[in-house]
Order: structure tokens, then sequence, then C-alpha cells
């Protein structure tokens, strides 16, 4: 009898993870909640929780689409943690949505250097300063 584990079976759409941007991005612009990719209002503690809480293998050899949620609360700390367990998951590729923000957009753009991923750029924002006037993913700016 073959005790082999079975297959793993990967999806072909990318995983669009993090806080309202990616629900804009990824899932129609719905409000999520505490189980779903993405959630309004999500910051990088809670969205870290929730990669991890998902675990690395389910992250494994897929293309993700990460807003890690610094515009909810600036705390760079859970956004490193963010990109390391991403690291160490082998994603296939990782895509980061930038934000309004110059600042935050060089900081952003600084951890993909480091971990090898794909910087998508800032974003003009609409009238609430906040979110894009398109949700559409952007070129890349690096790889």
């Amino acid at each position: 009898m073959d005790y082999s584990p079975p297959p793993i079976v990967v999806m072909a759409k990318a995983i669009v993870t993090g806080d309202s941007i990616a629900t804009g991005i990824g899932h129609n612009g719905a409000r999520g909640n505490e189980l779903t990719e993405a959630q309004w209002g999500r910051n990088p503690s809670t969205q870290l929780r929730f990669m991890r809480s998902r675990g690395s293998f389910y992250y494994q050899g897929r293309d993700v689409v990460l807003s890690t949620g610094i515009l909810n609360h600036e705390d760079w700390a859970s956004v490193e943690s963010q990109f390391v367990f991403l690291s160490q998951s082998n994603a296939k590729t990782v895509k980061i949505v930038g934000t309004p923000f110059a600042a935050y957009n060089h900081r952003l753009q600084q951890l993909c250097n480091k971990h090898g991923f794909t910087f998508l750029g800032g974003y003009k924002p609409g009238p609430d300063g906040i979110h894009p006037t398109s949700y559409t993913i952007p070129k890349p700016t690096q790889r």
C-alpha cells in the first residue's frame, strides 16, 4: 500500500492578501473579515498573524500580491516580518503594493530589494487621500 502524501494542488490564481487596497485589487472591494485574504483596515501585525495562520505551505510555490497594511498602522517591524515569512515560505513570486506616500514607498522598495520581491510602486490617491482611483495592478517598478 502506498503511504506517500497526496500531491499538492497549486492554484493558478495569485493570492491577493492584505488590507483594503488588496480587497480592491483582488476581491472586488469586498469588506472581508478575519478569515478572508483581505480585509478593510487590516494593519501589519494582523496581516502577519493572518499569514502565519494560513501556514507557510499555503504560500509555497504561489504568486502573492501583498498590501502590507502599513497605511492602517505604522508598524515596520511587522511589515519586515511579513517579508521574512513570505521569503521562508518559498512563494513563487511576491509583489508588494505601494502607497500614495513617497517615504513609505521608499522603505517598501528597500525591503523588496532586500528580499528579492517586486515593488509595484505607489499610486495617485483618490478623494480620500488613501485609496487609489484604479485597482488595476500596476507594472512593477523593480524586480
